[in-house]
């Protein structure tokens, strides 16, 4: 029997929020759904998350295993839990199909637990801390284009670690993609001027400059279209700069 859990992260108020639920057994708890067949564990804490807890999240990454046995008809059945940290995307409906629930912060979520092994998988997670948190939550959303979301998640964990290269290049990458998709090019070319210095990052991250490159070569052509030659030049300019940094 393979068995699915979310470990729920979301924002509230600046605070890092875990979900917790009390269980069919009275027993707190991380939410935990059966796999069905023919079904993966991630499928199923996805499907678990949106019926269950009436949200939209986004797995980020496995955050561990247990291997147990449990009682079924009377029989010992071996069983397999797989753990996935998962970030809120929406603000959540009713939460159904738990007796109770808390969205606790991290220490209060790890007492709140009550299984030994649960822990240990928090323990884990919190060795980790908000800076991964964050971070893995902005890469994902970076490879789905949402780059509203990843500008808003590099910007929290760039606070914590400001003197990462990378993510400096992934936050200006990610304000410059979602100005020119909001038509703010005055926006957009700042951004991607600051990834022009980034030269040190350019051959691990030639796609990302390419694209940069290919977008500033749009806003070129447009401006130049609406007679805004002189930020046209700007934006050629910064498409030459970038193109010569990767090269």
């Amino acid at each position: 029997m393979s068995i699915g859990g979310a470990i729920l992260l979301r924002d509230h108020r600046g605070k890092r929020q875990y979900l917790v639920v009390k269980g069919k057994e009275g027993v707190w708890e991380v939410p935990k759904v059966i796999v069905r067949k023919g079904e993966s564990s991630v499928r199923a804490v996805i499907r678990m998350v949106g019926e269950q807890v009436g949200i939209s999240a986004r797995v980020l990454e496995e955050a561990g295993r247990i291997s147990s046995l449990t009682v079924v008809n009377g029989k010992s059945v071996p069983q397999k839990l797989y753990y996935y940290l998962m970030m809120q995307r929406s603000k959540g409906g009713e939460i159904l199909g738990f007796s109770d629930f808390l969205w606790l912060e991290n220490d209060k979520a790890y007492k709140k637990i009550e299984s030994k092994k649960e822990k240990e998988i928090f323990n884990l997670m919190f060795a980790r801390g908000a800076f991964d948190a964050y971070r893995l939550a902005a890469q994902s959303c970076l490879r789905s284009g949402h780059y509203d979301l990843s500008a808003a998640y590099f910007s929290k964990a760039f606070k914590i670690d400001p003197l990462d290269v990378n993510l400096r290049f992934f936050l200006n990458f990610s304000l410059g993609m979602n100005a020119y998709l909001l038509n703010s090019y005055p926006k957009a070319l700042s951004s991607f001027t600051k990834l022009v210095s980034s030269a040190e990052t350019a051959k691990w991250q030639r796609d990302y400059f390419k694209k940069a490159e290919e977008v500033c070569r749009k806003m070129f052509s447009e401006l130049r279209e609406e007679k805004r030659l002189k930020m046209a030049k700007t934006a050629g300019r910064i498409a030459d700069q970038l193109k010569k940094g990767y090269s």
